[in-house]
Formats: structure tokens, C-alpha cells, sequence
């Protein structure tokens, strides 16, 4: 292999920043984390090209500048939850952590309705991809009807984009399909669940039976 002649800043802008979805990078980090994920070097493999007159050497700059800014950025906000929470604008924080505690109140299946106080994010858990997505804007005072495994993010889908992939996930997701076979189904969890399920059930017993008693003296 030839030494090495020149640096990346060279053919880039490694101080230029990227953003996607709340997370700011600059091409400097992109470059750093492609080349740990790949069995060579960037910067080598551009210094290859750049000496051969029949590559277009712009189209290649272009297409790893794509992959850097697509595929690259979107592994690393990834694995970087803390940081994208941190440039959260306060608003912004407050929204992700009112759907925290929403997620974890999706204990039970069934539909509900729920008014939009404001203007709002229909989110909803997908047990295929066991992760959160942000679907269509409710208006404020739009009544909509949420199935077990969506809530209502009091925030616009921009807001809602930037940390959905964040949250906890939802409770229900350990006693379907597709965690089982992902090895992921937690049998304390199924457990738990099912406790909780028998505590709403004596709940509801014993207020029918009220109610039948109340009847009664009532007659």
C-alpha cells in the first residue's frame, strides 16, 4: 500500500455539519465512525482513485459524502440517545417525557379516544420494527381513536421524529410475536402483566357486584 499523501481535508469539509432528525454531526465524526465499521480506510481508498484519470473522482467524493450523511449518521444518532436528548429545546424535552410516561401507562389492549389539547403526533409502536413512529398531525380539539400501541405526542411530527426512536418501548411488546422469536419476550414482564391483568379483572368484579347489591336494595 502507497503512503499516505494527503489528509481528508483535502477532498472535504470535515468541520461542515450534517443534521438528521435533531442529531448534528460534523463530517469529521461521520468519517471517524465509517471507518470503524468498514475494513478499510476512506482516505486510502479515495488517494487510490484520485491518481487514475478515468475516474470521475467528484462522483466518487459525492457518493461517499451520500453514504456518510445517510446511512452513517442515522447508525450513529443511534447510538448516541443521550446526545440527541441533550439538544432537545426544552418544549421539546417536556414533549418526550410526557410520552414516556404514556408509554408506560399501554398496559392493556383495547381502543380509547382521546382529545388533543393541542396541536398533537399520533405515534405508534411497531412490533416489527420494535420501534416508534411518528404518523399524521391531530389539530387541537380533534378527537381521534388510539388503539393499545399508540399514544399522543403534545408536540408537531418534526418534534416528534427527533426522539421517537427513544422512548421506552411499549410495554405489550414482550408478549407478542415477534419478541419471542427475537429472543427478547421477558417472562417477569409476561408475568407482570398478567398480575395486572387480574387486579383490573377483581376491580371490575367487585364493582359489578356493587352494583348488582345497590340494585337490589334499591328493588
Amino acid at each position: 500500500m502507497s503512503e499516505k499523501t494527503h489528509d481528508f481535508e483535502d477532498f472535504f469539509d470535515t468541520s461542515e455539519e450534517y443534521t438528521y432528525k435533531g442529531f448534528t454531526a460534523t463530517l469529521g465524526e461521520l468519517l471517524e465512525a465509517y471507518n470503524q465499521n468498514v475494513n478499510h480506510n476512506v482516505l486510502e481508498t479515495i488517494e487510490e482513485l484520485v491518481e487514475d484519470d478515468d475516474v470521475d473522482i467528484e462522483k466518487v467524493k459525492d457518493d461517499i459524502l451520500e453514504s456518510l450523511t445517510g446511512d452513517v449518521i442515522a447508525e450513529l444518532r443511534e447510538q448516541n440517545p443521550k446526545r440527541v436528548l441533550k439538544n432537545l429545546e426544552p418544549e421539546e424535552y417536556e414533549a418526550y417525557l410526557y410520552c414516556a410516561v404514556e408509554v408506560e401507562k399501554r398496559q392493556n389492549y383495547g381502543r380509547r379516544k382521546e382529545e388533543a389539547e393541542q396541536l398533537s403526533t399520533r405515534l405508534r409502536w411497531s412490533n416489527g420494527a420494535a420501534s416508534w413512529f411518528a404518523c399524521r398531525e391531530i389539530e387541537t380539539g380533534e378527537m381521534v381513536d388510539l388503539d393499545a400501541n399508540e399514544i399522543l405526542a403534545p408536540c408537531k411530527k418534526e418534534t416528534a421524529e427527533k426522539f421517537a426512536d427513544f422512548l421506552p418501548e411499549l410495554p405489550l411488546y414482550s408478549l407478542s410475536t415477534e419478541a419471542k422469536v427475537r429472543g427478547e419476550a421477558s417472562p417477569h414482564a409476561t408475568l407482570q402483566w398478567a398480575l395486572k391483568q387480574l387486579d383490573r379483572r377483581a376491580i371490575e368484579v367487585e364493582e359489578e357486584l356493587k352494583e348488582e347489591l345497590e340494585k337490589k336494595i334499591a328493588n
